[in-house]
Parts: C-alpha cells; sequence; structure tokens
C-alpha cells in the first residue's frame, strides 16, 4: 500500500508556460497549474528565462516539479531564442543546440561580442541569414551549475 501511495505521488510531467523567476524561487504558470521548479546542474540555466515560454519534462511532486529537461519555445519578447554551447571553429564562433547538437556559425556585428565566452551555454537572439548561419542581435549567458552565478546580457549591436 505505500508503494501505490508513493507511486501516485510521483508522476511523470510534461508541461508548457511562462517563467516567473524570484530570488527563492522559480515558477511555471502553465494552463493546468502553477509548479514550483527544482532545478540542478544544467538545468540551472532556467533562472535567466524570467518570461519566456518553455516546455519542461519532469517529477511532480505535489506542486514541485524536478526538471530533467527544458526547451525554450519563446523568448521574452516572443522570438524563437536558439540555446546551445559556444564552440570555437577556426575563425568563426559557432552555436552547438541543445538537443539536437547542429551547429549554427554565428555572424553579423553581435557575434564579435561572443568571442570571450567560447566554451559557455547561451540564449541566442537573431534570425538564419544562410545554411547553418545565425545573424545574432543579441544574446544572454547562462549561469552554470555552480550556486550564486549570475547571468550575463548583452547586446550584439551598439
Amino acid at each position: 500500500m505505500v508503494g501505490l501511495s508513493l507511486a501516485l505521488a510521483c508522476a511523470t510531467v510534461q508541461t508548457q508556460g511562462v517563467l516567473e523567476i524570484s530570488a527563492d524561487e522559480v515558477l511555471l504558470h502553465s494552463d493546468a497549474r502553477d509548479y514550483r521548479l527544482r532545478l540542478k546542474g544544467e538545468m540551472l540555466a532556467l533562472h535567466a528565462m524570467d518570461d519566456c515560454t518553455v516546455q519542461v519534462d519532469g517529477v511532480r511532486r505535489g506542486l514541485k516539479l524536478q526538471v530533467q529537461d527544458y526547451q525554450v519555445i519563446a523568448a521574452q519578447d516572443g522570438s524563437a531564442p536558439f540555446v546551445g554551447v559556444l564552440r570555437r571553429n577556426g575563425n568563426s564562433v559557432d552555436l552547438i543546440l541543445r538537443g539536437s547538437g547542429m551547429r549554427l556559425v554565428m555572424v553579423g556585428p553581435g557575434a564579435d561580442y561572443l568571442e570571450p565566452y567560447v566554451g559557455e551555454a547561451v540564449m541566442v537572439l537573431g534570425f538564419a541569414s544562410g545554411p547553418h548561419e545565425l545573424t545574432v542581435m543579441s544574446f544572454q549567458v547562462l549561469p552554470s551549475s555552480e550556486p550564486g552565478s549570475e547571468p550575463l546580457n548583452s547586446s550584439g549591436a551598439d
């Protein structure tokens, strides 16, 4: 009987909603309900995504959701962002997309600002300007798994 009640208390959930970030918690406002998100490791990137629409997968315990995976559907401005890790490729900086592993070459004036963040996870706003090319309009460095890390905001155009 205890095993049955424990199984009912924990359920795998996939839901979509808008994030609200405060000093001590991350809330996901979905159509069905609001969840307090529990984040570890790579999932801590969600701390930098206030007002973004995301889809999360995880294990629900009451109104808390331990996030195991996420996908950003829309940035704060409603555009579709690109999330991944920056890598050097010869003279260019590429974005290796989270989930698919696709490589996009960063181009345009905003791409010059990405150089110091090679190796970091970022969320890039921009548009496709050619096959596997992304013109960078702005970007945000996402928090690492270390507690207390702060997201950095930057704009590609001054």
